[in-house]
């Protein structure tokens, strides 16, 4: 009875390494490791990697020597090196697998603290308050709502519900009038930062693009835009600031690349109330 279960055991041992060897091809050999560990290292530890096996080769030529002219062969431990083949092919596995270890657990932890989970809730009915938008050096500050009507634009900055708030991974449209709180747009250059608060974290995005484009043209732009995974704030304003307080055919428009703020989930949020 023990010699069956004995037997069932080393059956089953082979199949796991069997099953390992299928799942993880690259590690089948010394140089298939060698490959992955190659991959895996940086140049600085690739130059110390070599280092020590050119140490490590003059040590073996060294002992080869001694062994030619004594007859004797070095103690077992030495013969072949510090470690022996099989040895040192089990220390590169498990430095790769550390290596891959460590890197796993650094990447999940600053995605953990980057992450902000929003939970059952009823969020951003039409005319809600719900961020602040500023540029300290321009001088921009408003209270964003979300939706951009007529009257949401006497009292500060709208939204078009098309699109997401901050950290929702996609564009967030802003306007305002170009006589109040979206004047300073004028003096815009690339470069300038614009910071969102809302109660669930900051963000703040880069101007990167600055262009006038035709309101027609700009439509079509923004309706492609709004359906792109990738979140970038878009800023537009009628244009020219000027006494012409007519229909103006012409957007000020200023394109925003994300380089503060969480990264949002919200598997339950309404952005319109039912």
């Amino acid at each position: 009875m023990l010699s069956m279960g004995t037997d069932l055991t080393r059956w089953l041992l082979l199949l796991l390494s069997l099953a390992i060897r299928l799942a993880f091809p690259s590690f089948s050999g010394p140089e298939a490791e060698g490959n992955a560990f190659r991959v895996l290292v940086s140049s600085e530890e690739r130059e110390e990697t070599t280092g020590e096996a050119e140490e490590n080769s003059a040590e073996n030529g060294a002992l080869d020597s001694e062994e030619a002219e004594t007859g004797e062969l070095p103690p077992e431990e030495t013969a072949g090196g510090e470690l022996q083949p099989a040895e040192l092919e089990e220390s590169q596995r498990f430095h790769v697998f550390s290596r891959l270890l460590e890197k796993g657990k650094s990447a999940w932890e600053s995605f953990r603290e980057n992450l902000v989970v929003l939970d059952h809730m009823l969020f951003l009915s039409p005319g809600a308050a719900y961020a602040d938008l500023s540029c300290e050096r321009l001088g921009v500050y408003g209270t964003v709502f979300w939706d951009d009507t007529y009257e949401i634009y006497r009292s500060g900055i709208g939204q078009d519900m098309a699109s997401r708030p901050p950290g929702f991974g996609r564009m967030i449209l802003l306007s305002a009038h170009n006589t109040t709180h979206f004047l300073p747009l004028e003096n815009a250059v690339e470069g300038d930062v614009f910071r969102m608060t809302t109660p669930y974290g900051e963000f703040a995005y880069e101007i990167n693009r600055i262009e006038v484009i035709n309101e027609f043209v700009l439509g079509d732009l923004l309706m492609e835009m709004v359906q792109e995974h990738g979140e970038v704030l878009v800023l537009y304003t009628c244009w020219p600031n000027d006494d012409y307080y007519g229909h103006k055919p012409d957007r000020l428009v200023l394109f925003g690349r994300k380089i503060e703020g969480p990264v949002v989930i919200a598997p339950n949020v309404r952005f319109v109330a039912e």
